[in-house]
């Protein structure tokens, strides 16, 4: 349930409430209360699914829990700026550790496989030359991989913000 205060007056309010209603964003529902009847109104299930919802734990602590796919591309995003960082300070080791992530089908490797098929092929070839020809390479082709996991964070990004965003 969603609890506000606002400093509308009641006829503003039902007017907002109902408008929301007719959009099909939410649903009214009624608690009893003695003899009393309090309207209750709820975000649709579809649309708090994309938003999340924040729980109150035993404490009174608030718990906000993420949608499982905005999760997954939030820890994507982040595995994404590790490796650029790596590679931006020309650190050889933490490079080919922060690939791992993403090659890994147990961790991104799966998500990278069906999103970025190419750039997945890639990575795993850099991983590979960069064991072999270490600190050179990586300076060689630094330009290269900053554009391709740039272009991955595009594509992240944007599909982060159509998760969150209600159509």
């Amino acid at each position: 349930a969603i609890v506000w205060t606002t400093f509308l007056d009641k006829s503003d309010t039902e007017d907002a409430l109902r408008k929301l209603s007719e959009k099909g964003l939410i649903v009214k529902n009624e608690k009893r209360e003695g003899f009393h009847r309090i309207p209750i109104y709820d975000l649709v299930q579809e649309l708090a699914d994309k938003v999340g919802t924040e729980q109150k734990s035993l404490l009174g602590i608030k718990m906000k829990k993420l949608p499982g796919v905005v999760k997954n591309l939030k820890q994507l995003s982040h595995a994404i700026q590790a490796v650029k960082s790596s590679i931006e300070e020309e650190d050889v080791e933490k490079t080919i550790e922060n690939f791992e992530p993403l090659i890994d089908p147990t961790k991104y490797g799966q998500e990278m496989i069906e999103q970025f098929f190419e750039e997945h092929r890639e990575i795993r070839l850099w991983k590979i030359r960069l064991k072999d020809r270490g600190l050179f390479y990586l300076q060689d082709n630094k330009q290269k991989m900053l554009n391709v996991f740039d272009n991955i964070e595009v594509t992240v990004t944007k599909q982060l913000r159509n998760e969150i965003t209600p159509s």
